[in-house]
């Protein structure tokens, strides 16, 4: 069935090109060795096909005609089978082998090709293109290949605006606040210890003056005023160093408008000589 299938082809062919004269067909046998040689199956079986023709000399013409049916028997050929992400098939396929294009739609027939390793591109509407290379060698006949198309994943499109809040700074103000009151309490406290102080002070040196006994009521005062005085000292640097901790804390603390930090006065730390 083939021998027949392959006669009407040269017939066809035949029919199909102009008769070739004496020098003619001895020039197409000659190529026809050289490509058969390098391996170009397709262009040795084209030249074989002139050489071949009725116009030609007796002998050429049988030896042609005899090649023909080997290198035909030793041009490969493949089937692609394309298909996409649910496994339907794909006819609407371009198929370039090497940059070049090759078919311009799958539909299911052998296509013949030089052996050798090739590249090949496929490509369908709205997928991305799928590259492969194949190794396809001599004699080989109708081999599969399967080509997976797979659409692009659909990417929603990005919001058009991105609100991002500000941290909020209330956390750092709030122990601000804190400390700054604990501050001023200090302050008061060292106030009132200093004013307490005095008084002591001035009692013992209206009753006594600079004489007085260890036992007597002005020394007892005097002792009063002296520790009335250290409670002030320390409770006015305390509350300095809250006051200060507070300005920092409040002036570092992350916001959008800029900080105000209150001024303090601070008051006299009480000495007695």
């Amino acid at each position: 069935m083939k021998t027949k299938l392959l006669v009407l082809f040269v017939l066809l062919a035949r029919a199909s090109i102009a008769a070739p004269n004496a020098s003619e067909c001895a020039l197409a046998a000659e190529k026809s060795l050289s490509l058969r040689k390098g391996h170009e199956l397709r262009a040795a079986r084209s030249e074989l096909l002139v050489c071949a023709s009725a116009s030609c000399p007796d002998v050429i013409r049988e030896e042609c005609s005899r090649r023909m049916v080997e290198v035909a028997a030793a041009i490969p050929t493949i089937v692609f089978e394309a298909r996409d992400e649910a496994g339907r098939d794909l006819s609407a396929v371009t198929v370039t082998m090497d940059g070049a294009k090759l078919v311009d739609r799958l539909d299911g027939t052998a296509i013949a090709l030089e052996p050798g390793e090739h590249a090949f591109t496929f490509e369908s509407a709205s997928r991305p293109a799928v590259r492969r290379s194949f190794v396809v060698r001599e004699g080989e006949k109708d081999r599969r290949e399967q080509i997976v198309l797979v659409a692009p994943a659909v990417v929603p499109p990005p919001p058009l605006f991105v609100r991002v809040d500000p941290p909020k700074p209330r956390t750092q103000r709030t122990i601000a606040f804190g400390v700054g009151a604990a501050g001023l309490a200090s302050l008061v406290a060292g106030i009132a210890f200093g004013s307490v102080a005095a008084i002591d002070w001035s009692h013992a040196q209206s009753d006594c003056g600079a004489g007085c006994g260890p036992s007597a009521q002005a020394q007892n005062e005097r002792n009063d005023a002296l520790g009335f005085a250290t409670a002030a000292n320390v409770t006015l640097i305390v509350g300095a160093v809250f006051l200060a901790t507070s300005v920092v804390l409040w002036l570092t603390a992350p916001h959008a408008a800029s900080a105000r930090a209150g001024s303090a006065t601070f008051g006299p730390i009480v000495s007695f000589r």
